[in-house]
């Protein structure tokens, strides 16, 4: 089920995970099931899941997905 319109399929599942001290998500293991028209509505890019860090060791689109999460309505 998607987890932003409600409807009965979804094309992707993607996942919050692996994240370690200072990321908002440290220790979350979270999925988010979307349909591909939730998908292109939210305009999410892959590249928010890939757990990059920036020089200074912090997580890269952390604001990206709490907004997401916000916005989606789940968890935080």
């Amino acid at each position: 089920m998607c987890s932003y319109c409600g409807e009965k399929v979804f094309d992707e599942i993607f996942k919050i995970s692996g994240r370690g001290y200072g990321s908002h998500f440290d220790l979350e293991n979270i999925k988010i099931p979307l349909c591909n028209n939730c998908i292109e509505k939210l305009n999410l890019k892959n590249i928010w899941f890939e757990n990059k860090q920036n020089e200074d060791g912090f997580y890269e689109y952390e604001e990206e997905l709490k907004n997401l999460i916000k916005k989606i309505g789940i968890l935080k």
